[in-house]
């Protein structure tokens, strides 16, 4: 048994979204949470800077003493986990896309789906590559939003913010057919409000419950989970602000 923390980090208040499955599959597990609030978006960098990034914020967790990192960033486990897992050899390093894609695969075998992203996410392809290896008959038909994660990372995603996602996602769904929405990115979550208030009859998909299960999947298999809670939770973000602190409370 291994009462070391799991390290948990995305770009922004994104990953946020992705604790409370975490929480709920791995209940005796300390969690440190890192938000690199002050470089967000990603999505929108170069997969140059995404990899430097997301290594720096891997080793900010390893010198805290955590035992295993949980990638709640769909845009950094596209474009830098392999790279993560040949920096880190000893840590677990857990990607959302892969598990998010087997599952999906497993729900919707036959059935198009609808995919929202950041531009990198989309422009990396890793979900189409994934959901062909685990099965996938159907077509994915993905837009890219990365313009949606700077309003989510200021709160400012009220009824309003509805224009602005009907004009990017468009008409996503006529032209696919598709009857559920992955949500590629971990901020999207938070404006599941909104897109079942606009898109009543689509099916949402969240990753995080897949991402959970893989991390103790992992654990589990590496004798790694812990028999009881060691510590309090301790989240972290690089640009400290009310804002991040909002986020905070509505997952706790």
């Amino acid at each position: 048994m291994d009462k070391r923390a799991i390290g948990v980090f995305d770009s922004g208040v994104g990953g946020l979204s992705c604790v409370p499955a975490l929480k709920n599959a791995l209940p005796n597990e300390q969690i440190i949470f890192y938000g690199d609030s002050a470089r967000a978006p990603y999505g929108l960098r170069s997969e140059s800077e995404i990899k430097q990034f997301a290594l720096e914020d891997a080793k900010l967790l390893i010198d805290k003493g955590c035992k295993a990192l949980s990638i709640a960033c769909n845009t950094i486990s596209c474009v830098a986990l392999d790279e993560l897992c040949s920096a880190f050899p000893d840590v677990p390093v857990v990607g959302i896309v892969e598990p998010a894609a087997e599952k999906l695969a497993e729900l919707y075998r036959d059935e198009n789906i609808a995919l929202i992203a950041t531009d990198a996410t989309v422009k990396n392809g890793a979900y189409e590559r994934a959901l062909k290896k685990y099965g996938h008959c159907g077509r994915l038909f993905a837009r890219a939003c990365g313009n949606f994660v700077s309003p989510i990372e200021q709160g400012k995603t009220g009824p309003e913010f509805d224009t602005v996602i009907k004009e990017s996602i468009g008409p996503l769904f006529e032209e696919s057919g598709a009857k559920v929405l992955a949500l590629g990115c971990t901020h999207f979550p938070f404006i599941a409000e909104n897109l079942k208030r606009l898109y009543p009859d689509i099916a949402l998909f969240n990753p995080a419950d897949a991402l959970a299960q893989k991390t103790k999947e992992i654990l589990k298999a590496r004798d790694m989970l812990s028999d009881e809670k060691a510590a309090e939770d301790i989240y972290l973000c690089s640009s400290q602000s009310d804002t991040f602190a909002r986020f905070v409370s509505r997952i706790k």
